[in-house]
């Protein structure tokens, strides 16, 4: 039977709902960052009640609150006062951050100085990556209600092939319905593929990165976080409006952020554990 190994120092776990602060004042993670003088930010509270400090080793630093909770559950105020503190840091720090996502802890001051030592040369790799850039979102759906319509509108093959089977008040057979929702689905696909390659083509100069979320809602055509250099903001944002411009009336194209850059952050913070074993 193998066992979850123990927590060593120099780790960050997430503090999910339940999970007990151990070993003494825990250090709640905001965010990691560079060259700031430990000590308290001023008057910047994070988690309610908690106030937010620098904690250095060399030129990486972490920032964070002491956590006197003995849990972090994710409920709305604090959420709030972790995302505060994450805005605070990029509209002022003038600095490359790179977010810790909400409810990762560090068992003391001791275990953080540790995980700073460990993982120097990653985060400032990391801060190198998005120095003087900002995320930003852009999707594109469709405005109708009505997607089928939609799709079948930009597709006279499929919407001849469904007159078919529902004209003069016939029903499709069980078969026949399965069939035209694969060819439906195949059409959406093609679509957003379309579109997706469309945008592309217009927007990749101005980008950094990007990387493609997961398009959970049948309207969704393109769902993209985009790394963008500040220095390129304004174009990236008219270049969009161009494209709204030039967009058939029944999609929406939407951007928002600036953002922190969350989906520009690969660290594993995790040390390597051996696992004892019981055979």
């Amino acid at each position: 039977m193998r066992n979850a190994p123990p927590t060593r120092p120099g780790s960050v776990t997430p503090a999910s709902p339940g999970k007990p602060v151990i070993d003494g004042p825990a250090r709640y993670l905001y965010a990691f960052t560079h060259d700031l003088p430990e000590g308290p930010l001023a008057d910047l509270e994070g988690l309610p009640g908690a106030r937010v400090v620098v904690v250095a080793d060399g030129r990486v630093a972490a920032v964070v609150s002491p956590c006197p909770l003995g849990k972090v559950r994710p409920e709305r105020q604090r959420v709030a006062g972790h995302h505060h503190v994450l805005k605070h840091l990029q509209d002022t720090l003038g600095k490359a951050i790179l977010p810790a996502s909400f409810g990762m802890v560090a068992d003391s001051e001791e275990d953080l100085r540790a995980l700073l030592r460990h993982h120097s040369a990653a985060i400032a790799e990391g801060l190198v990556r998005v120095q003087g850039k900002v995320e930003m979102t852009v999707k594109l759906r469709w405005a109708p209600d009505n997607v089928a319509q939609a799709v079948l509108g930009r597709d006279p093959e499929l919407r001849q092939l469904r007159d078919q089977l529902y004209s003069n008040g016939q029903t499709p057979t069980r078969d026949q319905s399965l069939d035209l929702g694969r060819r439906f689905h195949h059409a959406l696909e093609r679509q957003r593929d379309h579109y997706a390659a469309y945008l592309r083509a217009a927007l990749s100069p101005l980008l950094s990165e990007l990387v493609e979320e997961d398009l959970r809602d049948e309207r969704d055509l393109v769902h993209w976080a985009c790394l963008i250099e500040n220095q390129r903001r304004a174009g990236f944002e008219a270049a969009l409006d161009r494209l709204a411009e030039e967009l058939e009336d029944d999609l929406v194209l939407e951007l928002t952020g600036p953002w922190p850059p969350h989906h520009f952050v690969d660290l594993d913070l995790d040390d390597d554990h051996d696992d004892d074993e019981e055979e």
